[in-house]
């Protein structure tokens, strides 16, 4: 556990690593696992410098960044004891803010782009010399299986039970499809839409060794471990898949395809449970577009996985089974589009 500076000591840190003074433009800290700030340099450009909480998070981030191209994620300047200095890469708009306004075209630009890139870090890091261990730990996903089954009262299958088994043992040897995953990364609040149509991701602090259908699976099932959920229309999530693909060919395969939509469905159960537990405590407003609320979510990510028979049919009847729980105690909510796709 690394113990997070003041702010003011931060500052002074920062200042004895670039050798020269900063000065605060912002504070962009998101959640207590780190502290994020916006400093002014000399010149009058800016950095960021982020300081974990874990000492693993900060290894996760500097590791992500000392592999991947500057094109696609923002470049290292320095990183020392738990804390990360790194390009700013500015204030414009994220995959999110663009699925959230109304145009259409951009949107779709933006997501194929941001899948584009996704297929670049695959590719990229495929070669690299991470060893054979696999960082990706699935436990927290298969006690929230477990969680689930209490919660609604639906009984855990054996068959139910070894599905799920088999999919993590998949997912835990990788193989042809080892590569550095960036997990969070790969949520659309995560990145910058260039002046040129790039992506560029950030926050790497849960990027690990692991299989390159972690990362598909975002684009298989459009956010499926993020707040800005909601329905993707058919053909955009095929035109992210075939993007992704172009830049990382292994994906190109049935078998991989597959591989994503399981690695799906086993990425959504932590936030299904997150999502019901909210929803059955009545804490939660309907909206009508995203963000959704925690009962939204949960029909979302429910009817996803009701549809999975063709890669994970034990699954599929669990989540209708669950269906079926929600639908007799909570008013099953309206829920569409993302408001860049409502026309079309």
């Amino acid at each position: 556990m690394i113990v997070i500076e003041h702010e003011e000591r931060l500052i002074k840190r920062t200042e004895q690593l670039l050798g020269q003074q900063v000065e605060l433009v912002a504070n962009l800290s998101f959640s207590s696992r780190a502290t994020v700030l916006r400093l002014r340099v000399a010149g009058g450009s800016t950095v960021i410098v982020k300081q974990h909480v874990s000492e693993a998070r900060f290894h996760n981030e500097k590791l992500a960044l000392t592999s991947l191209p500057t094109s696609i994620s923002p470049e290292l300047i320095t990183a020392s004891n738990g804390i990360v200095i790194m390009e700013d890469v500015g204030d414009g708009p994220s995959v999110a803010n663009l699925l959230l306004a109304n145009d259409a075209a951009a949107a779709r630009n933006a997501l194929q782009s941001w899948a584009s890139s996704l297929g670049k870090i695959a590719s990229h890091t495929a070669d690299e010399p991470f060893g054979s261990a696999v960082s990706k730990d699935f436990e927290h996903c298969m006690r929230a299986h477990a969680d689930l089954s209490k919660l609604w009262e639906v009984p855990l299958a054996g068959a139910q039970i070894n599905e799920l088994r088999r999919i993590v043992t998949s997912l835990k040897t990788p193989g042809p499809y080892h590569i550095l995953t960036v997990s969070d990364a790969a949520c659309p609040d995560n990145n910058r839409v260039t002046a040129d149509g790039t992506v560029r991701l950030f926050d790497f602090e849960y990027a690990q060794r692991g299989h390159a259908a972690v990362d598909a699976a975002y684009i298989l099932a459009p956010f499926c471990s993020c707040w800005c959920v909601a329905p993707m229309p058919s053909p955009v999530t095929d035109h992210m898949y075939a993007a992704y693909s172009a830049e990382y060919p292994k994906a190109q395969s049935q078998e991989f395809r597959n591989l994503s939509i399981a690695a799906a469905v086993v990425l959504i159960l932590p936030g299904l449970l997150r999502s019901s537990i909210k929803a059955l405590e009545g804490v939660t407003t309907p909206q009508s577009q995203p963000p959704y609320s925690a009962l939204q979510r949960c029909y979302l990510r429910l009817d996803w996985l009701s549809n999975q028979d063709a890669v994970a049919p034990e699954f599929a009847y669990f989540a209708r089974r669950l269906q079926e729980r929600v639908a007799h105690r909570i008013a099953i909510p309206d829920i569409s589009t993302y408001p860049a796709f409502v026309d079309c």
